[in-house]
């Protein structure tokens, strides 16, 4: 979370940024428990893991939740004017000095939250990656995230990332296979009526 917003994300919302927080906490069921893509910035600040394969005019991140990917261009392209509606929005990057720009637009509404604690974003959003190596062993992260709809000003969220141990891999990840809680879901990031109590053993 922003560091700069003291008392959290309510203080910046906007009325719609607050009625749709509320419905996201207690009429929405957690997006990536219905198998549904991450996103930006959810899969970026959730310390997923992930790798990234990089080529002269392209980046791709290949995320192990939901074994998903996205690819961004880096060969000098602006982002169109009316991108068709994604979970991971439409991408342009570019490079300054030695940081990665990734600049997004066009982003899904519905059935995605910003972060695993079901605040929303509207279809308004658009982010701004930096990506930058402050040493050979560490991966900075900061992203801007800026949406009038719902938030009052454009905030921040921070993280370093470490290199996997030496000889591990992304693992396969297949989201709904044997999902025994799958019909026991509950609206908002959580449901302690739900999870906290003790659960009857699966046959």
């Amino acid at each position: 979370m922003d560091k700069n917003v003291p008392g959290g994300f309510k203080a910046i919302f906007t009325p719609a940024g607050a009625a749709a927080y509320e419905r996201n906490r207690t009429k929405t069921i957690n997006p990536e428990g219905l198998c549904l893509f991450a996103g930006i910035p959810r899969a970026s600040i959730s310390g997923v893991p992930f790798a990234i394969v990089q080529s002269p005019t392209r980046i791709a991140f290949l995320y192990e939740l939901m074994w998903t990917f996205r690819s961004i261009p880096v060969d000098g392209r602006t982002i169109p004017p009316n991108p068709e509606p994604s979970f991971f929005g439409t991408p342009v990057g570019r490079w300054d000095g030695d940081a990665l720009v990734i600049e997004s637009a066009g982003f899904k509404e519905e059935q995605s939250w910003l972060d695993d604690d079901a605040h929303p974003h509207s279809d308004a959003m658009t982010v701004v990656e930096r990506w930058w190596r402050p040493d050979a062993d560490h991966l900075a992260h900061r992203i801007t995230v800026t949406d009038p709809t719902y938030y009052t000003r454009p905030f921040t969220f921070d993280r370093v990332f470490e290199h996997m141990p030496p000889g591990q891999e992304l693992i396969e990840y297949a989201c709904n296979e044997n999902n025994r809680d799958l019909p026991r879901l509950g609206f908002g990031p959580h449901e302690p009526e739900i999870y906290d109590k003790p659960r009857t053993p699966q046959k």
